[in-house]
């Protein structure tokens, strides 16, 4: 265990003992909320995870046959479809007859982009209220047309050649700055497209959840192993405990940093929480999501836009990517996730915002609302 994790695991365990003693250190209520999550977050990553680990490693070798006829390697496509904590290394390593583009698609690939489509989209959007979507879905496109960068960071610490980078990252940049031209051609068109997407993702984690539901009552029906039943529900206990963690950690960073706080949050122009959001956003992003509706639209889409590459920078992935126990392997992981997530903040930074920026005056105003409202 991380020492990450474990300052989290600590909160948690603070946040667990004022409820027992009554709430008099005004943390309980966070911790509440954490747990509240649950129900939401077990029917989505329940089905995502059994259902598609189960499709993706079952087909493996058919779905890396799409790519073929193309320049580009096989294992890529696993990398843009699992996690590298889903297993996306052993898997990609195997599909690939180059040792370092295996590593390139299921870490790299897995890392920056795998980790969003197999978890956060499916999972962090149903978490969400309607009102959160539209913001947050701009961040993630934003981190999204990002991801490039990463790719081009980890290929170079794997110290594969210019002209194996460009091919093994060309198909997956194409898509991400075609995403880009249309974001900045038709906005409106490309967020309502998104949004739908979302939606159909989570309309189908639940119908996922239903198919593992339904195997566990009726085995001739079975569709998943158990095996992978009873490792997600042990994934999900300990996700709980971080979001927990993460909460209350955020409402004690706001009471014994205010002042500090304050001062960046105006130098990047956007609010506390947003910034709390990050730091809790580079080793779990759901303990950020709890955090979305108090923060400001800047926030909702920086915080969104580093989930895609940067979420889990100092995470569990990072734990299980450092077992590979490879160094180079560890840097790319590390140092791609890290510009990706990086470049992506900043773009969401520039990006054009739906209000004007709080003169000096609003946003002492504001800052002072907030303290009060986290005492």
């Amino acid at each position: 265990m991380n020492i990450f994790i474990t300052i989290f695991l600590s909160f948690s365990m603070i946040g667990l003992i004022d409820r027992i003693r009554g709430n008099k250190w005004g943390l309980a209520l966070e911790y509440d909320k954490g747990l509240a999550t649950m129900g939401t977050i077990a029917v989505s990553i329940t089905g995502i995870y059994c259902v598609g680990i189960t499709v993706v490693k079952h087909y493996a070798g058919t779905i890396s046959g799409w790519t073929q006829g193309l320049p580009i390697d096989p294992s890529i496509i696993i990398g843009c479809l699992l996690a590298p904590d889903l297993g996306a290394p052993y898997i990609t390593v195997g599909l690939s007859s180059n040792q370092n583009l295996g590593y390139f698609s299921g870490v790299v690939v897995a890392g920056c982009l795998g980790q969003f489509i197999s978890f956060q989209l499916p999972v962090l959007l149903p978490t969400l209220e309607e009102k959160e979507k539209s913001a947050v879905m701009r961040g993630f496109l934003q981190g999204v047309i990002a991801a490039p960068v990463g790719f081009f960071a980890g290929g170079v610490l794997l110290r594969l050649s210019l002209r194996e980078i460009l091919i093994n990252m060309s198909l997956i940049s194409i898509v991400c700055f075609l995403l880009a031209f249309a974001f900045v051609k038709a906005p409106s068109t490309v967020e309502k497209a998104l949004l739908a997407f979302g939606k159909v993702i989570a309309i189908g984690s639940q119908i996922m959840f239903a198919v593992v539901v339904v195997g566990l009552f009726q085995p001739a029906w079975q569709l998943v192993d158990n095996g992978l039943v009873y490792q997600v529900l042990t994934i999900l206990v300990k996700m709980i405990v971080i979001v927990c963690g993460g909460l209350v950690f955020s409402k004690v960073c706001l009471r014994c940093f205010q002042r500090q706080l304050s001062w960046a949050a105006k130098k990047m122009h956007t609010n506390e929480v947003a910034l709390i959001g990050l730091i809790l956003n580079s080793v779990n992003s759901l303990a950020m999501v709890a955090l979305i509706p108090q923060m400001d639209e800047r926030g909702k889409k920086m915080n969104a836009a580093f989930a895609v590459s940067g979420a889990y920078l100092f995470g569990g992935q990072m734990v299980f990517v450092s077992s590979i126990g490879n160094k180079a392997v560890f840097h790319a992981y590390f140092f791609s996730k890290l510009a990706a997530g990086i470049v992506a903040v900043i773009i969401a930074m520039k990006g054009k915002q739906r209000r004007t920026i709080l003169s000096e005056e609003e946003h002492k105003a504001e800052n002072i609302k907030m303290y009060k409202e986290n005492i």
